[in-house]
């Protein structure tokens, strides 16, 4: 989804972004490893086998883990903003758990994508609002 422009992001606000939404989403007991690298294009299978993937995660919820990896070229090429990409993926790991894994038709992949691609932007509508800083009202809230 295009939302934001592409905007040279640099790693430290990358991260900024990570530990900003990771409290905004409630997923501080999550441990993500997150790579934001374009050295991704030529060895993640993903970003090899779809030349349009600016974003991966993968996700074992069992245990509260994920791998989120971005390659900036590819936001560049798609004209993204990265932190939407991050948002995005970010995203996935509470919603993904309603996901029926029985139902993988692309109706039911499309309508999870939407949800995804909804909360992304309000997502990055409020971290432009407090140009990242922590909403502790809001984020402590539960």
């Amino acid at each position: 989804m295009k939302f934001a422009p592409y905007q040279d992001r640099s790693r430290a606000a990358m991260l900024s972004a990570l530990r900003w939404a990771r409290a905004m989403l409630h997923l501080r007991e999550w441990n993500i490893r997150f790579t934001y690298s374009n050295r991704l294009i030529k060895t993640s299978s993903d970003f090899v086998s779809d030349p349009a993937c600016c974003a991966t995660c993968e996700a074992q919820h069992r245990y509260l883990t994920a791998t989120i990896d971005i390659a900036p070229a590819r936001c560049e090429q798609r004209n993204l903003d990265p932190i939407t990409c991050l948002f995005h993926e970010l995203i996935h790991l509470p919603i993904s758990v309603f996901d029926d894994a029985s139902d993988s038709t692309p109706a039911c992949t499309n309508a999870s994508e939407q949800v995804v691609n909804c909360w992304e932007m309000i997502l990055y509508a409020l971290y432009s609002a407090t140009k990242g800083k922590p909403c502790t009202q809001a984020a402590d809230a539960t």
